[in-house]
C-alpha cells in the first residue's frame, strides 16, 4: 500500500525559490487526517490500472493572505502494472505563486511502513 500526503499553497508567503530540499515538510495542524481501511482487498469494480484507491481526501484552508490545499492519497497496488504506475507521481504548480510540499510517501508491506521521503531524495524537475 502507498500513502502520499501533499500540500499546495498560494498567497503572500510564497517561497521565492523552490528546490528539492524544501519539498518535505510536516503536516499542517489544520489538517484532519481521514481514517481509511488499510486491510481492504479491493474488488474488480474499484481497481483501475492495477491500483485500488483506498482514500483520496482533499482539504482546503482559506485565509486572507491566500489558501492551502492538502491532498492525501492511499493506494493498494494490485498488479505489476499498478506497481509501475504507483512508483512515481507528477505534480504541476507555478513556483511564482505556489509551492508544493510532500509530507510523506509511505510504502506499507506486511504491516511495516517505510517512509520514502526519508530514505531517498525527491527530484524536482522543471521544464
Amino acid at each position: 500500500m502507498i500513502a502520499i500526503g501533499k500540500l499546495w499553497s498560494s498567497g503572500e508567503s510564497v517561497r521565492s525559490e523552490a528546490n528539492a530540499d524544501d519539498l518535505v515538510a510536516a503536516i499542517p495542524p489544520w489538517v484532519d487526517n481521514a481514517v481509511y481501511e488499510t486491510n481492504h482487498k479491493g474488488d474488480d469494480t474499484l481497481i483501475s490500472g492495477g491500483i485500488c484507491v483506498l482514500l483520496h481526501d482533499t482539504q482546503t484552508m482559506l485565509e486572507e493572505t491566500g489558501s492551502s490545499s492538502y491532498t492525501r492519497l492511499a493506494l493498494r497496488v494490485m498488479t505489476m502494472e499498478g506497481v509501475e504506475q504507483a512508483a512515481q507521481f507528477t505534480a504541476t504548480f507555478d513556483p511564482s505563486c505556489q509551492w508544493f510540499e510532500v509530507h510523506h510517501i509511505r510504502v506499507i508491506r506486511d504491516g511495516t511502513a517505510v517512509d520514502h521521503t526519508t530514505t531517498r531524495p525527491l527530484d524536482l524537475m522543471r521544464p
